[in-house]
């Protein structure tokens, strides 16, 4: 009995020969010693394959650098083409397809360099995942997956963890001890059989095994460090709105001309403080967190209208967990005086006077 592999060639690996060859697969008969090729692109587009995998069916996928993901059935000889298109929602997320992989439940995932995609091979469409969802950077490399059912990947801003159940990212940097921030370059990466995961890019290369990545379970103390009013430092004391520092204040109260300033805050973990994360939100006047990064320790407010709020702020390592409930302080604006209540009540109860009715009514 005969025996057929598919594997890439040389020409089929994107290099384009002297003569203008067109980039083509080819399959390998061993009992006839000779070669079949396949044309990816009758119409002479030239590409190059990046990646090839096959699925359980015996389909092969290919990853292109410009031509996007290639399914060829070698029952069939036939090549089926997905691309990207912006007018049309669900297709591929970029033509530059870094990495095929297809994990144990059969689910195929394409690294691009535009972000993760999952393809639905019953729709025939992918959902894709960005920066926006978590992914640390939009390009994503070469793909594992751990003895969990977690994918890892390479990013050009890191490696990621993705969670397919949660549909969740956690993203490992230099301060987690890579070599560089961009692992891509070449899809190097291998799963050994004892679990270990090796990543290559243009960074360096990097290995750990997936089970003795943890995180920090520090919660950090937050604490407010500054205090401006209009952009200017604040002294304690006198007639300043601060009786103390404000790292140890609860409660300030300001003037309506005072409805102008900015606080500062940092939280008490020094071992990767880059890599720290923060959170604010002003209750009064955000429904929301505000979260960001440790270059965004500075918040400020402006022309803020009279009344009582409540400053909030919290810190986290880079993957621990929040610390609540974290620093506050009270803020109270005060009014101005002709918008106070007992200016308007003096004012009500003298326009309503007998005497200064009488005026009113009197002729002139």
């Amino acid at each position: 009995m005969s025996r057929t592999y598919s594997q890439i060639g040389k020409e089929a690996s994107g290099v384009r020969q002297p003569g203008g060859r067109k980039c083509s697969a080819r399959r390998f008969n061993s009992a006839t010693g000779r070669f079949t090729a396949y044309k990816l692109d009758p119409q002479g587009r030239s590409g190059s394959y990046l990646e090839l995998i096959e699925d359980r069916k015996g389909v092969l996928w290919l990853g292109t650098d410009s031509s996007g993901l290639q399914r060829f059935d070698p029952a069939t000889g036939k090549f089926t083409r997905y691309e990207h298109d912006m007018d049309r929602s669900g297709t591929l997320s970029d033509n530059r397809v870094n990495s095929v992989y297809i994990d144990r439940s059969g689910t195929l995932w394409v690294g691009t360099q535009s972000g993760l995609d999952r393809f639905d091979s019953k729709a025939g469409t992918f959902t894709v995942y960005t920066r926006r969802d978590g992914l640390p950077g939009n390009a994503a490399g070469c793909i594992l997956e751990d003895d969990h059912g977690a994918l890892w990947m390479s990013t050009n801003n890191g490696v990621s963890r993705f969670d397919p159940q949660r549909t969740t990212f956690k993203r490992y940097s230099i301060a987690d001890g890579l070599p560089g921030a961009d692992l891509t370059g070449w899809g190097a990466c291998f799963k050994s059989a004892a679990g270990e995961m090796f990543f290559a890019g243009f960074s360096g290369a990097t290995a750990f095994f997936p089970d003795q990545v943890t995180d920090s379970v520090y919660v950090p103390p937050i604490v407010l460090t500054n205090f401006r009013l209009s952009g200017r430092p604040v002294e304690i004391g006198g007639s300043s709105p601060l009786e103390k520092s404000v790292s140890y204040a609860n409660a300030l109260t300001l003037s309506h001309r005072q409805n102008m300033f900015s606080l500062e805050f940092s939280a008490l973990s020094y071992s990767n403080p880059a890599t720290n994360r923060y959170r604010y939100k002003l209750e009064g006047l955000d429904s929301d967190w505000h979260e960001v990064g440790s270059e965004q320790r500075l918040v400020n407010y402006t022309t803020l209208p009279a009344g009582i709020y409540s400053f909030r702020v919290q810190g986290a390592t880079n993957r621990g967990p929040w610390s609540e409930p974290g620093a506050t302080l009270k803020i109270e604006v005060l009014p101005p005086w002709w918008s106070t209540l007992w200016f308007r009540t003096t004012c009500a109860a003298f326009a309503c006077s007998p005497r200064v009715c009488c005026l009113l009514l009197s002729p002139a």
